[in-house]
Formats: C-alpha cells, structure tokens, sequence
C-alpha cells in the first residue's frame, strides 16, 4: 500500500483535492501525523485514537487529548476498552474509559464483560469479581460469572395496547383491543401479541409461516406473504413511517397513506397503508435502514432499494453502508483502469462521488469522516 501511494503520489494529490473540493466547508480538523504516528476513528463513539509508536492517546474530533497513553484502545458496545501491558509483563490488564476520557473501571482487570445500558463485569487479577455501572462501581452487587449478567435492573413492564382472539370453528386469529372488540377479521393463524408490549405493531403469520405486520389499532401494514419483515422494532418506523419486507426475490415497501379531499372514498377504503414492491434478481441478502434497503446480490455486486420503488445499482466492490441520520454514504473498492490500484471511494445517495483515494477512510456513526494519507496530515470532515 505504501509503495503504490509514493508511486503515484502527484495523481493522488489532484484526484483528492478535486474530491475534497465538493466538502465545501472544509474539514472541521486537520491532523499532524509523521512516520511513527496515525489517527484512529472510532466509529461509534465519535473520538479519535492517536497511535505514537507504543502508546494510544483517546482523543475528541479535534485531536485534543482525552487520556493518557495506553497499549491498545478500542471500542465495544459504545464503551471505550483499554489495555497495559500486565506488570509482570505476562499478558494483558483491562480497564474503561468515559467517554471524557475519565477512568470507569482501573486498567487492572484480568478480563471485561460488556453489557448493554454501560454495565461491565470484571474479573480481577485475583479471581474476584466485580460490577460496574454507567456512574461506577456497584458495591452491593457481584455477578455469580464474568459472561452472566442476570442481576441487571428489570424493565419496567409495560402495558399491552391489544389482545388476540381465535375463532374456535376456523381456528384463526384476529385483533381485539383489550375490551375484546375486534380489530381485524379472522385472518390469520397467528398473531406473536408479545410484540406488542413496547411498540406498537405485531407480527402475524399464515398458515405456511409468511409473515405479515399489524398496527395495534388493527391497520394491515403488510399482509402476512412475506419470508422476513426487517427490523420491526427500530425506532426509525416511528419516525419515517417506511416499513420493509422481504420474500424471495422481492423486496417491499409500506408507506402510512396521505388521505386528503382529493383521495376517493373506495381508493382510501384499500387501507391507511401503500405498499410498494420491487424484483430482485439472485438477492443474497436484505438489510433495512430505516429509509431504503441494502441489497446485495450472489455475484457480489449491491444495490439500494428506495421506498418510492427505484433499484440502484452501486459500482465497486466489498460495499460498506454507512446511515447518517437521513443521510446515507458507501465506501466501496474500485481498480483504476490506467494504474490498476485500488482505490477507496466514497458516495452519497445520489450517487455522487465525495472521495476517491487510495488513503484511508472511516465514517462514524454520526457522519464524521476521518481521511488518512499516511504522509502528510490526516483530516476529518463533517458530513451532514
């Protein structure tokens, strides 16, 4: 990688700037870097790491230093993990960072365990186990085992906002709200209602297990012909109102229909949903982003599906998707034809190409962009 870089140095320097001409606002940093250093982006937690030769300092979005220096630090779950050497110099010690680079847990830890909410068990150089929490250590609470995490806070239980009831001659079920009052027909052969708890909708299957999904109030978003409703429970169904499924070779989208003075009685009598569909074609594997789909096919190549219907194709290769609140990007591989190199590109969702480089580039979770040359300086860019 480095020799092909000083290779062809000039015409990664026109290509990039032409490139980094379209961030219009110009990176937010710009980052020193020289032989025995780089910057580390990570991605969930929106910080910098900065390696110097054997030390990694955690950093913000700046390049201000956070931390002191540590053997390794990563990410996990959203918590900041870091690594020293063990004093006797056989193995590792583990500990945790805040997000301000403040120590949670003492980097003294035989072994870590990360749990959602910002719960960790560790297991001391002794043997002894201890519990932490998002403000700490838990004195009165010590896990029976380093991997089990059964003593975390219950959830508080939350009331069902409808029910189900069968039809004992056809043996199918429909909808009721918690009067019994029917909601749907009996249509279906099942209806999970313990999805109903938390949320507001539910899956409900035929009598050959495609599935379908209901509003609790007893609207059809899909009808139950599908091999996969993506991600039921992601909180960007409330938000943008776009649901998917899969079967098949055909992905399908449900939009909450617009009634206006406009729309006639029996076309708004269909139901409060559209749903749109679109072939696949040898689709491997469908991924739902909240607002469009990420189709990857059994040659390896990937495409987006969009809610209004479209099918697009993306060029390159080893395509990785990055959501960036209503935002989308990919960083996908392609060959120069003159040099035969690869090279990283970098798209929007229209297609538009931000970045083609040969240097390195990540993106976090909430659009910040860091672009290493290796050579010169590294930068990081705000994408939104």
């Amino acid at each position: 990688m480095i020799k092909k870089m000083f290779a062809c140095a000039l015409a990664l320097c026109m290509l990039c700037s032409v490139a980094l001409a379209q961030f219009s606002d110009g990176p937010i940093a710009k980052l020193a870097i020289d032989d025995n250093s780089y910057w580390r982006l990570l991605e969930e937690v929106n910080l910098l790491v900065n390696v110097e030769r054997d030390n990694q300092y955690l950093c913000d979005l700046m390049g201000n230093r956070l931390s002191e220096g540590y053997m390794m630090i990563a990410e996990n779950d959203g918590m900041i993990i870091v690594e020293n050497a063990a004093e006797n110099g056989v193995g590792v010690v583990k500990g945790v960072l805040g997000l301000d680079g403040s120590v949670i847990v003492p980097v003294t830890a035989a072994d870590i365990s990360v749990h959602e909410g910002g719960y960790v068990n560790v297991q001391n150089a002794d043997g002894t186990l201890q519990a932490y929490g998002p403000d700490g250590i838990l004195p009165d609470v010590v896990p029976s085992a380093i991997y089990s995490f059964d003593y975390l806070p219950e959830e508080e239980e939350q009331e069902p906002k409808a029910d189900k009831d069968i039809d004992t001659e056809t043996k199918l079920w429909a909808l009721t709200d918690l009067e019994g009052n029917l909601l749907t027909d009996f249509v279906y052969d099942s209806i999970n209602t313990y999805e109903l708890y938390g949320g507001d909708y539910c899956r409900t299957t035929s009598e050959d297990d495609a599935e379908g999904l209901l509003a609790y109030n007893g609207d059809e978003i899909f009808p139950p012909v599908y091999e996969e409703i993506l991600r039921i429970d992601y909180e960007a169904y409330e938000n943008r109102g776009i649901f998917a499924a899969w079967r098949d070779d055909v992905i399908a989208f449900a939009q909450k229909r617009e009634v206006t003075e406009n729309v006639e009685e029996d076309d708004a009598a269909r139901g409060a949903y559209i749903v749109t569909e679109i072939p696949l074609e040898d689709a491997d594997d469908v991924e739902f982003f909240g607002n469009f789909a990420f189709v990857e096919f059994d040659d390896e190549t990937f495409a987006i599906a969009w809610p209004d219907g479209k099918l697009t194709k993306l060029p390159g290769e080893d395509c990785e998707v990055y959501p960036v609140g209503d935002q989308i990007f990919f960083i996908t591989e392609e060959e120069d034809p003159d040099t035969g190199y690869d090279f990283s590109v970098l798209y929007d969702g229209e297609l538009n190409q931000l970045v083609w480089t040969e240097w390195f580039v990540s993106i976090s979770k909430d659009g910040y962009l860091l672009l290493n040359d290796y050579s010169d300086a590294s930068y990081v860019y705000d994408l939104k």
